[in-house]
């Protein structure tokens, strides 16, 4: 969760005010959220032309002004470098703490998950599971032995209302292949896939 004493916009503010205090040597800029050099960063959104993808995490390397006098912030990220302008700050927030769905598909050698019942219907096993196996060496719950029996004993899964399988039954055309591959061609709106029959 992201609201709340220990959902992630609280844990960041105070990890942060620990982890990568103000200092006179460290420049800092206030948005949603104050962005310091040396501040662990996540990039929320797809951006093509800087090459880095929602759910990329990286390190603030530097807030500098260019000649024009524009704020430039560049973070460091494992496989590339990108400069963010002060209009292309609401592409990023903290990571000290992310949510479970931003760690979906990641690995960190340690995982601390808070859990409590302030986030009640979020307490669900597979939540549990999902955080539990992001770490790859150790993982800590901190939290009330309530929530973790709750989380433990909901198996069940929450129906998600979408328009997704009527988008992707909409633009799926088959095509007129005759071969053992049938393709099937698509509007632009998702990409074509091939299937074999």
């Amino acid at each position: 969760m992201k609201k709340g004493a220990v959902g992630v916009e609280e844990l960041n503010k105070e990890i942060q005010a620990l982890a990568n205090p103000p200092s006179p040597g460290k420049a800092e800029i206030k948005r949603h959220v104050t962005f310091r050099e040396g501040d662990r960063v996540i990039h929320l959104v797809n951006n093509y032309n800087k090459e880095v993808f929602n759910g990329d995490v990286g390190t603030i390397a530097s807030i500098v002004l260019n000649g024009d006098g524009e704020l430039i912030l560049t973070v460091r990220y494992p496989a590339t470098e990108a400069e963010y302008s002060a209009t292309d700050l609401d592409e990023l927030t903290l990571a000290y703490a992310i949510t479970i769905h931003k760690a979906q598909g990641s690995e960190y050698p340690a995982v601390i998950m808070p859990l409590t019942t302030s986030h009640y219907i979020m307490l669900a096993r597979n939540l549990v599971y999902t955080a539990v196996t992001r770490a790859t060496r150790k993982a800590c719950i901190v939290g009330m032995r309530k929530a973790y029996a709750i989380a433990v004993k909901n198996n069940a899964v929450q129906m998600r209302y979408t328009k997704l399988g009527g988008t992707v039954m909409g633009c799926i055309v088959p095509s007129a292949s005759h071969t053992a591959v049938a393709s099937y061609a698509c509007d632009g709106r998702l990409p074509v896939r091939k299937h074999r029959v």
